[in-house]
């Protein structure tokens, strides 16, 4: 049975991943539930739209972005969501981004300012570089 559950779970995996994937193709984004769980990393700006209160660990990580504009509904940004995307040079977060992790934007090596809620945010709090 345990086989069988192993079998069974890789194959939904796939199926969601497929899934997850012709959203991502057709659309640029898949949002689930009001999480953005994926992005195309072929992008180079991005909307996220009004509702979504979470970016999914490795959404964008390694993509092409050079702007991103959140929604006032964001509060959590994951792990590498925006990790290795070259391009970035600033981030305007709403104030109710109250859950943004220390590496989400790791790598955004030309990132050179965060504001959230209209204040300043401490770039040594995040680990850029």
């Amino acid at each position: 049975s345990w086989l069988l559950y192993v079998l069974f779970s890789k194959n939904i995996y796939d199926v969601y991943y497929k899934w997850v994937k012709d959203i991502v193709n057709k659309n640029g984004i898949a949002v689930v539930n009001n999480i953005l769980v994926e992005g195309s990393k072929e992008l180079t700006e991005v909307v996220i739209p009004e509702g979504v209160t979470t970016i999914c660990w490795d959404a964008f990580n390694s993509g092409k972005l050079q702007k991103v504009t959140f929604p006032d509904s964001i509060v959590t940004i994951e792990m590498y969501a925006f990790g290795d995307n070259y391009n970035l040079t600033e981030i305007i977060l709403p104030a109710g981004a109250t859950d943004v992790s220390d590496y989400a934007f790791h790598g955004c090596r030309r990132l050179s300012r965060i504001v959230i809620g209209g204040k300043e945010a401490d770039l040594s709090k995040f680990k850029i570089r």
